[in-house]
């Protein structure tokens, strides 16, 4: 599956809370990965005081994520109630809190390290 950035940047709004976390699926060193169904797909986000990040979840705790300059990296991620770990070749890299809002004009919003995300692809 290959998964770049595209298209869309967006401000985002807080709206009510609804917190996923994810049990089975992909397994790697013993650890099993599933990505909350909420959080499956590309979202588009960050700071405003540097280029947007976009990050491409998959339903069996893949990720990938990169910025407009093409940096990123690409790995597992470990869901839990409310910490998301980024696993790249077995090592933790970092772990982030993490939280899901359903916005009535925006849609669901994915909070990262206190940062909105907004579903789609930046550009």
């Amino acid at each position: 599956m290959l998964l770049a950035p595209a298209l869309m940047a967006m401000g985002a709004c807080k709206g009510n809370e609804t917190r996923e976390s994810g049990s089975a699926g992909n397994t790697s060193s013993g650890v099993s990965f599933r990505t909350p169904p909420r959080v499956v797909g590309s979202w588009c986000g960050g700071t405003d005081k540097a280029p947007h990040w976009t990050y491409v979840f998959g339903g069996d705790g893949q990720y990938v994520r990169r910025n407009a300059s093409g940096q990123g990296d690409s790995g597992m991620a470990r869901f839990d109630s409310a910490q998301m770990t980024l696993i790249v070749d077995g090592r933790p890299v970092i772990s982030y809190p993490w939280s899901m809002y359903s916005d009535p004009t925006l849609g669901d919003l994915l909070y990262i390290d206190g940062f909105s995300y907004v579903r789609g692809k930046c550009s």
